[in-house]
C-alpha cells in the first residue's frame, strides 16, 4: 500500500520545477521547448516526471536539484525539464457546484497537461518519480535513480504511520552528484556513438547503432526506430547478423503506433515474421505476437488460431512450443464453450 501511495502515477499539470532569474539556468515545464533548446544548443535532456505529493522529489529538490550550484554545473550538458502531474486529478474531479472561474481553471489544467501525459506514455512512465536522460533526438540514453528501497523495508507496515524515510534512502548531494557524473559520461559515450552512426563508414555506422541498441533498455528500443531502419537499409543481406533484431524492433514500434487497431497491429507482426532474414525462432515469436495482438484486442478467433499454428509450425521443437500448444488448446476450449452456449 505504501509503495502504491508513493509511486502511483497521478496525471496532472506541468509546473515549473525551478524558476529562472535572468539568464541563470533553470528548470523548464514544457517538453517540446526543452527538446528544441537541446537541439539548438547541442545538449541532452534531463527530464523528471513527478507529482506535488511526491516526497522523494521534494527531498531531492532540497538536497541538490534546486541549487544554483547543481544547475550551474550540469546545465552545460543538459536541458532540465520537469513534468509534474499534481493538479490534474483535482481538475478532473472538480465539484459539481464549482464556479465558472474554477471550471475554466480546471479546463486549462486538463488541456495543458495533455501534452505531458503523451510524453509520459511515449516513455512508458509507470511510477513517480521517474528520471530519464534523452538525446536531442529523443532517444533514451539512461534512466536514473536517486533513491534506493531500504533493505529493512517491511511492505506490511501501516501506510498511515510509515514515513518516507522508512521506505527509501534518498540520495544526498554527494550521491546525486556521483549519479549525475555517471550520466554525463554515458551521455558523452552515446553522443560519440551517434556521431559515428551519422558520419562513419557503413560498417562503422552499423556497429555504432548496434551498440546503442544493445545498451538501451528494452522498453525504450522502439524509440530507436530511425536507427534500426538505417541498419536494415545498410545491410540488406544481413552480413552483420544484426538485422533480425532491428526488424523485430521496428515491428514493435509500428505496433505501438497502430494503437488499438488489432488488424494493423497483427499485420505489422505478420510482415516481420515473413521477412526472410528472420530465423525460425524469431519467426515463431513474430507470429505469436501477431496472434496475441488479435486475442488481446478482440480480433477474429479463427485468424488467431491460424497464426498460433503458424507460430508453432515455424519452430515445433523450440522451448516456446509447449507454451504455444497450450494457448491453442485453451483457445479451442474457449471456442467450444462459446459454441455450446450459443446452441
Amino acid at each position: 500500500m505504501i509503495m502504491k501511495k508513493l509511486f502511483t502515477v497521478i496525471l496532472a499539470s506541468s509546473s515549473l520545477f525551478l524558476f529562472s532569474c535572468g539568464n541563470k539556468p533553470s528548470w523548464l515545464s514544457d517538453f517540446d521547448d526543452a527538446m528544441e533548446i537541446a537541439a539548438k544548443s547541442r545538449r541532452n535532456v534531463f527530464v523528471t516526471f513527478t507529482s506535488e505529493s511526491d516526497e522523494i522529489s521534494s527531498k531531492l529538490d532540497e538536497n541538490a536539484f534546486r541549487s544554483e550550484k547543481f544547475l550551474g554545473k550540469y546545465s552545460k550538458k543538459f536541458v532540465f525539464v520537469n513534468l509534474d502531474f499534481s493538479k490534474r486529478l483535482d481538475a478532473e474531479n472538480l465539484a459539481a457546484d464549482a464556479s465558472a472561474e474554477q471550471k475554466a481553471a480546471a479546463d486549462k489544467v486538463i488541456e495543458e497537461t495533455g501534452a505531458a501525459m503523451d510524453v509520459a506514455e511515449r516513455y512508458a512512465v509507470r511510477s513517480l518519480p521517474t528520471t530519464l536522460v534523452l538525446s536531442g533526438e529523443g532517444y533514451v540514453i539512461t534512466a536514473l535513480n536517486f533513491f534506493d528501497i531500504r533493505e529493512d523495508f517491511d511492505p506490511n507496515m501501516n501506510p498511515e504511520s510509515t514515513r518516507i524515510e522508512d521506505v527509501v534512502d534518498i540520495y544526498d548531494e554527494e550521491q546525486i552528484n556521483k549519479t549525475m557524473d555517471e550520466a554525463v559520461a554515458k551521455s558523452d559515450e552515446f553522443d560519440a556513438l551517434l556521431k559515428i552512426a551519422e558520419k562513419g563508414s557503413d560498417d562503422a555506422k552499423i556497429d555504432a547503432i548496434n551498440e546503442i541498441f544493445d545498451n538501451t533498455d528494452f522498453p525504450y528500443r522502439a524509440l530507436l526506430k530511425p536507427l534500426s531502419e538505417r541498419v536494415v537499409a545498410l545491410d540488406p543481406k544481413n552480413k552483420s547478423g544484426a538485422v533480425p533484431k532491428h526488424v523485430m524492433s521496428i515491428a514493435n514500434a509500428d505496433a505501438i503506433a497502430a494503437g488499438q487497431d488489432s488488424e494493423k497491429v497483427c499485420a505489422v507482426f505478420v510482415a516481420a515474421a515473413e521477412n526472410p532474414v528472420l530465423d525460425i525462432n524469431d519467426r515463431q515469436l513474430m507470429y505469436y505476437q501477431a496472434a496475441m495482438s488479435l486475442m488481446s484486442l478482440g480480433g477474429d478467433s479463427g485468424r488467431t488460431k491460424e497464426l498460433l499454428k503458424k507460430s508453432l509450425d515455424a519452430a515445433p521443437q523450440s522451448e516456446s512450443a509447449s507454451l504455444i500448444s497450450s494457448v491453442i488448446e485453451h483457445l479451442d476450449s474457449a471456442l467450444a464453450a462459446e459454441l455450446d452456449s450459443d446452441q
